[in-house]
């Protein structure tokens, strides 16, 4: 029986506690009801059974079969208890194990030492080393020199006073690659606190570490371009405003609704007023604007957003009469469309056409009444001058007699004075009308072979007179022609030869030389031996009345000779220059079209 109630007691204590299953707590509560039948009748059938002896010895058996069964159930509670603990505990290191193998992250367990004694696949795949290679090795092995030593004293610092330690390790690879790992160690305790192991938790973070470090790159580059393209903007916007302050040009600029919103130093020079002035118009109140046309041109480029230009003469608001240049385009500020006007002042120089125009027109005017008042003087003393040359050449040529020394020396230099002064009335009468266009030229095919001889034959009279020989060189093909006015080409060939004989010394030659250049145009030369022509009188050499001081006076000439020469010239198609030798001598030249081109 006390058996049973200890039994009883076990069985009740298990279902209280909660130490057995569900099933092997009702089996423990069939017994302890069945012990607690047993126990509760037991006595008192005994106390029936003493009479009986059959009765007794038969219940004492049937009393040592319940001992059995119990004792049975009990053993097989046992069993069944530990068994199911030990079978859940090992499904639970099984479960444990392959989450440990088939981590992710690498895995490693060391003793007190540091002696590795645990890796997981993952360590083996990402360090390179078999587990072979590593069991009984201390993890110093992946060291690659890169980590900081303030690091490892970090990590033995914490694991040597119990606590967990988390950092970064910069190790490498059995390949010898460097990796970065991002590492959980902490000690390992058993049930009564000791420490026995160290367990690493560690994932490779190279590629996030290379990622965050090219982040990092780009954002440092994204910065650095913001700073610099913010400065350049600031810079851009400050040239702005000092190319807006600075600019001689007015420079206005509107909203939608009218409002000055910019204005600048010039704009309120050319319009008579002042900026804050400016600042405070609305274009649409104002009435200057609408008498000029200026309004209806900024409301329709603000409108249609096309550029418009125009020209205005308006008196202000302020009063002040106006000539400006305007040109109206639109822009963008904050969604919304603006008009600018780049003002120019063109009064002055509106001005200034009117008054070059009637100083034109008086111009005009004088020089009408000076070619009236020329030609009239030149007439009237050409007449009389020719009739005195004519006299005097009698006279001189002893028509009436025989003179005195004294009186023919006299007489002729009034013959040559007066021959100057025949000259130059007639280069007068020939520049004006070069001048006005009152010159005609009669164009057709003139010999060149006839034109050289005619030339040269009005020229031979004066070569004589200064010992001055003439002589013609060049070869030109029978009937050699070109195109232009014969008396006009004599008189230009006249003023070459005449100018060559004079500027050149008694004894000396004169050369006249035509030919045919390549490009097929009559080319005619004379090149005197004369002094030359002074360096710094070279580029005004073709200007009316310009002569070197000293040879002009020698010469006696006009200073309109080679600039008649040059117009007559370039007015026939042709072109004239002059090139001067080293030691002196000047050959002048003259190009003409052919007849047959």
């Amino acid at each position: 029986m006390g058996l049973a109630r200890i039994s009883k007691r076990i069985f009740d204590h298990w279902a209280a506690t909660g130490q057995v299953s569900r099933g092997a707590a009702a089996i423990a509560g069939i017994y302890a009801l069945i012990s607690c039948l047993w126990i509760a009748f037991s006595d008192e059938i005994l106390a029936r059974l003493e009479s009986d002896a059959d009765l007794l010895t038969r219940y004492s058996i049937l009393n040592g079969w319940v001992f059995v069964f119990l004792t049975a159930a009990l053993l097989f509670l046992l069993v069944y208890r530990f068994g199911t603990r030990l079978a859940n505990g090992e499904a639970r290191v099984r479960t444990l194990s392959l989450a440990v193998d088939q981590s992710p992250n690498s895995i490693i367990v060391t003793n007190l030492a540091g002696e590795i004694e645990y890796v997981n696949d993952a360590f083996v795949e990402i360090s390179g080393y078999g587990r072979d290679e590593v069991i009984g090795r201390n993890p110093r092995l992946l060291q690659s020199g890169w980590t900081p030593p303030e690091t490892f004293r970090s990590l033995w610092g914490a694991l040597r006073a119990g606590r967990s330690w988390h950092g970064e390790f910069r190790n490498r690879r059995k390949n010898g690659d460097l990796y970065v790992e991002l590492a959980h160690i902490a000690p390992v305790h058993q049930l009564d606190g000791r420490i026995t192991h160290y367990l690493a938790i560690k994932e490779d973070i190279t590629e996030k570490t290379r990622i965050a470090q090219e982040l990092d790159r780009h954002r440092a580059d994204l910065e650095r371009l913001v700073t610099e393209r913010t400065a350049e903007l600031e810079e851009l916007a400050e040239l702005n405003r000092h190319v807006i302050r600075s600019s001689a040009q007015g420079i206005l600029a509107y909203d939608g609704g009218g409002a000055c919103v910019l204005a600048n130093e010039a704009a309120a020079r050319i319009l008579d007023t002042t900026v804050s002035r400016l600042l405070a118009q609305n274009f649409h109140e104002l009435d200057s604007w609408r008498a000029s046309s200026l309004y209806h041109l900024v409301a329709e480029t603000l409108a249609n957003g096309k550029e418009g230009h125009r020209e205005v003469q308006m008196t202000t608001s302020w009063g002040s009469e106006v000539w400006i240049d305007v040109v109206v385009s639109t822009f963008l500020s904050r969604g919304a469309r603006h008009v600018l006007l780049t003002v120019s002042d063109v009064g002055p120089f509106r001005r200034a056409e009117i008054a070059l125009a009637e100083a034109r027109d008086r111009a005009d005017a004088a020089s009408r009444a000076q070619s009236a008042f020329l030609a009239n003087v030149s007439h009237d003393l050409r007449t009389p001058l020719t009739a005195i040359k004519g006299s005097l050449s009698l006279v001189n040529h002893r028509v009436l007699g025989e003179l005195p020394a004294a009186v023919r020396e006299l007489t002729e230099i009034a013959e040559t004075s007066c021959s100057r002064l025949i000259r130059l009335v007639n280069d007068l009468l020939d520049f004006e009308k070069l001048s006005t266009g009152g010159m005609s030229l009669s164009i057709s095919d003139v010999n060149v072979v006839e034109l050289l001889e005619a030339a040269v034959g009005d020229i031979g009279g004066l070569a004589g007179t200064c010992g001055v020989t003439l002589r013609r060189t060049g070869h030109l093909p029978r009937g050699a022609a070109v195109v232009g006015d014969a008396d006009r080409l004599i008189q230009v060939l006249d003023n070459l030869l005449s100018n060559a004989v004079k500027f050149s010394g008694r004894g000396s030659e004169v050369v006249v030389s035509a030919d045919i250049t390549e490009d097929g145009q009559l080319r005619v030369a004379v090149r005197d031996q004369g002094p030359g022509i002074p360096e710094n009188f070279r580029p005004r050499l073709f200007e009316r009345f310009s002569q070197a001081a000293e040879a002009g006076r020698r010469a006696g000439g006009t200073g309109l000779g080679l600039a008649i020469t040059k117009e007559l010239v370039e007015r026939q198609g042709g072109s004239i220059g002059f090139e001067c030798g080293a030691e002196g001598g000047t050959t002048f030249w003259v190009r003409l079209p052919l007849a047959n081109r």
